[in-house]
């Protein structure tokens, strides 16, 4: 008599938890998938203003616009904290620190035209570092390999880290 209806309500319990472990897990590669499209969009801006930054600096070493540079990565730094993890592209945090530190560096040396050959150094160690994001990478075929074989090294010799380089290549 109660057993039919306790026996309801379980398997409504369970419906429920389960809808919504589904519903979690749906956001939450939503918001990744949103986090990644806006780091790999930060990364391009930063990459074109650095590339245009050079073209200016070759032709005339006194045109280099320190704020644009100082406005852009204030603008996109927080967008390119995105943790790579198994996307094609992102920045690990000491790569998101030393180009903070390439930034500070072109800040600084932008406002005297003297220091030309040392800041297109910084400009070619900026642009190094946001290389990756200029690859137009499949996501999904990359996202599975780099997952499968996250799985795969985990599974075998423990956890390791995997450092995913420009172009869908792994160290």
């Amino acid at each position: 008599m109660y057993g039919d209806a306790v026996t309801a309500a379980i398997f409504g319990l369970v419906g429920v938890v389960v809808g919504a472990i589904i519903a979690s897990a749906g956001q939450y590669f939503i918001d990744r998938r949103g986090n990644w499209n806006a780091a790999r969009a930060a990364g391009l801006v930063l990459y074109s203003i650095l590339d245009r930054s050079e073209k200016m600096v070759k032709a005339d070493p006194a045109s280099m616009a320190n704020e644009a540079l100082a406005e852009a990565w204030a603008a996109n730094r927080e967008a390119l904290l995105f943790r790579r993890g198994n996307f094609p592209s992102g920045l690990s945090v000491a790569q998101w620190l030393a180009l903070g530190d390439h930034f500070a560096q072109l800040e600084l040396l932008a406002r005297d035209s003297s220091t030309r050959p040392q800041l297109l150094k910084e400009v070619a160690a900026a642009k190094a570092i946001l290389e990756g994001f200029t690859y137009d990478d499949f996501t999904l075929p990359t996202l599975v390999q780099n997952s499968l074989r996250n799985i795969w090294r985990f599974s075998t010799r423990g956890r390791r880290r995997v450092r995913i380089t420009g172009g869908g290549q792994f160290r």
